[in-house]
């Protein structure tokens, strides 16, 4: 596959670290070249992220309603925090060069999981891959038996999974990305998604 220039982050259920997924690797993104977040879910959550942030904030965020305005090009790469529907992890797969599943390795969120995998499998969806996330230090053989579960039904799983932290929702109260918190705990979550930010455009 090549180098995905679009990424949509997708799960029909909510819950699953959509939000933090998006913000975050967007903010790993922009690093490496010009970065646009499209906000399509309901709640806004990445656009207040980044209203809380003000002129400040790394990159920008704008409503999925103004994706028509904007001309493919313009952005070096552009990702999609969409809404949990069904409806919209059929848009993710119309748009996306790549659609990233975020999945909590815990039993209650696996319908939501198996729905959206289901989902892009019946528009013939290729490019999706499934991000474990929220992982608490306490549920690695939990994380261990989803992805191996998942493989199983061949499903591509990223080898790098994103740990269970408060420092996330820290990082969202203060309108920053997480990298922008100078401590140890902050490091780890950022580089969970420099992890797999790398993975993506290996």
């Amino acid at each position: 596959m090549q180098t995905p220039k679009t990424i949509a982050i997708a799960n029909a259920k909510g819950g699953a670290g959509k939000t933090i997924t998006a913000v975050t690797l967007a903010g790993y993104l922009h690093t490496l070249g010009s970065t646009v977040l499209f906000d399509g879910d309901e709640s806004e959550g990445a656009i207040k992220w980044a209203k809380r942030g003000g002129e400040d904030f790394p990159f920008g965020v704008l409503p999925a309603s103004r994706y028509h305005e904007w001309q493919r090009g313009s952005f070096t790469y552009t990702l999609f925090d969409t809404h949990p529907s069904v409806e919209d992890v059929e848009t993710a797969a119309s748009i996306a060069d790549l659609v990233i599943i975020p999945a909590v390795p815990d039993g209650t969120d696996t319908d939501g999981l198996l729905l959206t995998i289901a989902t892009l499998q019946r528009v013939q969806c290729k490019n999706f891959k499934v991000l474990l996330t929220r992982v608490p230090s306490y549920a690695t053989k939990a994380a261990a038996d989803l992805r191996e579960g998942l493989q199983a039904m061949g499903v591509n799983v990223f080898t790098a999974q994103i740990p269970r932290l408060d420092v996330f929702g820290k990082a969202a109260t203060q309108g920053l990305v997480v990298n922008q918190l100078h401590n140890k705990t902050a490091s780890r979550a950022w580089e969970a998604y420099v992890a797999l930010g790398k993975e993506i455009l290996a």
